[in-house]
């Protein structure tokens, strides 16, 4: 299973993107791998909504940032509420935060599978504190009981993320040791 920690370390936010499509099995797989995810209490309350559309993809450019307008896809998660209803009453501690725990595991999957594509991702998030979010929701329909949690840009990537030298908000994205994320070892 080596392959797939390489696979992991290897993965790059990939920001700028080839203008050639991506095919839409492709776009389905990743989406499978989506579902595929862990989710608490098993509510599978990862929703996606995939965006090819030139005017779709441009107006999340405008809403969010410039880099979203350069993608050749997105795929808009958001979290299915209503099937985290029977959670809200003793257990409402879980329901708040298994939409955002979920729909972040999805999106890992997601990621890790376009990589072994070949396919360079970006993921940004998104939430209902998100200043524009409610014009995100209008323009795509999304109701009052879906949240948005981040949307995943894709495309052939026309960058290489050099990992030593790299840097992001000002920090190197290059990792510490493992023992410098090690908060303890309790044997």
């Amino acid at each position: 299973m080596k392959w797939l920690l390489d696979l992991i370390k290897k993965r790059r936010s990939i920001r700028k993107f080839k203008d050639t499509p991506i095919a839409e099995s492709d776009l389905q797989e990743l989406i499978e791998a989506g579902i595929y995810a862990p989710s608490g209490s098993n509510t599978q309350c990862y929703r996606f909504i995939v965006i090819e559309n030139r005017e779709d993809i441009e107006f999340l450019g405008e809403k969010k940032i410039p880099i979203v307008a350069n993608a050749q896809a997105i795929i808009l998660v958001v979290a299915d509420l209503t099937v985290c209803e029977y959670l809200r009453g003793s257990r409402k501690d879980t329901f708040d935060k298994l939409p955002y725990q979920d729909s972040a595991m999805a999106m890992q999957n997601i990621v890790l599978l376009a990589e072994e594509k070949g396919i360079g991702s970006c993921v940004i998030h998104l939430s209902e504190y998100w200043h524009t979010a409610n014009d995100i929701c209008e323009w795509f329909n999304i109701s009052w009981n879906h949240e948005l949690q981040g949307l995943i840009l894709l495309g052939y990537a026309d960058e290489k993320v050099d990992y030593e030298t790299a840097t992001h908000a000002g920090r190197p994205i290059k990792r510490k040791g493992i023992n410098d994320y090690i908060l303890a070892w309790r044997k």
